[in-house]
């Protein structure tokens, strides 16, 4: 047996380097004035800090270069090597996710969906790159979203008998249009009205995206006539918020069945610090804002409408829970209780029903307060390491023995592992360097005690 003597303690922590992705609805600016940087001139949708292996995040592994996120001299590079080997395959993925107009229609598979779905790509032949593929791990993918600003969601299907209203309403306004005479496209809303309020959601959603159907045909115009009723609507639109989700959607998808399959679903909006939870199988469109996204580590999408990418609705159909729900907020629970803080900071957590991963936020009222990163202690009672950090607001440093960072908003850094956490004989403390600092934590959750 080969003996491995380890000649100096592993560093407590390291600076991450995210990968961007540039998707179509992405904003200019959101991620810029978080980072406080210059606009790239291009959509900036996403930010991974993670190991899925379609974004592997980078670490900066140079413990004496205290300004890591500087861009380095001229001719010279920040040394780095990929997260994984430094922390190995992780469960979960941390985003930061900045939306100037909404996301496909969109679920994701549960477990058995996942393995089965991904094994038929891969003995289809359908290459990991192709645009239609839709399975590209074999995980499930639930997932929550943490509003940073305000943030704007469509989450599953809402009530059918409200989602009937929409529709009937817009038959009405239809056939008003046309001096109260039926014609076939007011007929046609008033049987989806007809199938919500008797609770049909899946047969409403067949009709909207039926390939044969007249609302995917472009050559019949129903879309484009539905939306001209919707926009000349003000007083139904301020009458019925879900109408005014379907015009934003318009606005960027004007021939798309998608904007009426917005009508079935909730509208949530979220206030800075609130967040949703997206279970398995659950169909979802962010709209617009800044989030911390947090997910089980798996990029398996597969898309229903709003969209330039595949769509594959016979696939939608199959993996679809159409049970309504209700409101998929996801409330901290305040750590104060459980932990020796100082006054001036908050420590909450926000962990839904799953194993990969649970957040935990941590708030600064005032500079110079310091919070103890030690899973020894009960300051980070619900997290195993690794951990992801990211500042999102202010200012902190972490501290290890001599070793620092400093970390701005949009910044990361990661934890690798418990044994890492007593570097040099000192464990990890965070200290706020501003006011109304704050900073996210992601990891697995331990058992409660």
């Amino acid at each position: 047996m080969t003996s491995h003597t380890q000649t100096s303690p592993a560093p407590a922590f390291f600076a991450l380097q995210g990968t961007l992705k540039d998707y179509d609805w992405g904003s200019v600016t959101l991620l810029a004035d978080l980072q406080s940087r210059e606009p790239t001139g291009r959509p900036e949708a996403e930010m991974w800090f993670g190991t899925h292996p379609s974004g592997i995040s980078a670490v900066h592994i140079d413990e004496h270069d205290l300004n890591p996120f500087d861009s380095a001299p001229q001719g010279q590079e920040h040394p780095t090597v990929p997260l994984t080997e430094i922390t190995g395959e992780l469960g979960f993925l941390t985003k930061l996710l900045a939306a100037a107009q909404p996301l496909s229609l969109q679920a994701h598979p549960n477990q058995q969906q996942a393995r089965e779905g991904f094994a038929r790509e891969n003995a289809a032949g359908i290459a990991l790159s192709d645009p239609r593929r839709c399975f590209q791990d074999d995980q499930h993918k639930p997932e929550m979203l943490i509003a940073l600003t305000h943030f704007v969601a469509l989450c599953g299907f809402r009530d059918p008998v409200q989602a009937s209203y929409s529709f009937q309403r817009l038959a009405e306004a239809e056939a008003e249009h046309h001096e109260q005479v039926t014609t076939d496209l007011s007929a046609a809303l008033a049987r989806i009205s007809l199938l919500l309020s008797g609770g049909n959601i899946r047969q409403a959603l067949h009709l909207l995206l039926d390939p044969s159907g007249p609302w995917v045909d472009p050559e019949s115009g129903w879309v484009e006539r539905v939306i001209q009723v919707i926009h000349h609507a003000e007083q139904l639109r301020r009458d019925d918020q879900s109408l005014d989700t379907a015009a934003l959607a318009a606005d960027f998808f004007p021939r798309d069945p998608g904007v009426l399959v917005t009508l079935l679903m909730n509208r949530v909006q979220l206030a800075p610090g609130q967040a949703i939870f997206l279970a398995a199988q659950q169909l979802h469109a962010y709209v617009e804002g800044l989030g911390l996204e947090v997910m089980a580590a798996s990029n398996n999408v597969v898309r229903g409408g709003l969209t330039s990418k595949h769509i594959d609705r016979d696939q939608l159909d199959t993996l679809l829970d159409y049970a309504p729900v209700g409101e998929p907020l996801v409330y901290p629970r305040d750590e104060r209780a459980n932990t020796d803080l100082a006054t001036g900071i908050t420590l909450s957590s926000l962990c839904p029903p799953v194993e990969e991963f649970c957040v935990l936020r941590a708030d600064f009222e005032t500079e110079n307060l310091s919070l103890t990163l030690d899973p020894a202690t009960v300051s980070v009672p619900d997290l195993a390491q690794p951990v992801i950090l990211v500042c999102t607001a202010g200012s902190v440093v972490l501290s290890s023995g001599t070793r620092q960072l400093e970390l701005n908003p949009g910044q990361a850094a990661v934890l690798p592992h418990a044994s890492a956490s007593h570097a040099a004989g000192a464990p990890v403390s965070m200290v706020a360097q501003s006011a109304n600092s704050t900073v996210f934590a992601t990891g697995v959750p331990t058992a409660r005690s």
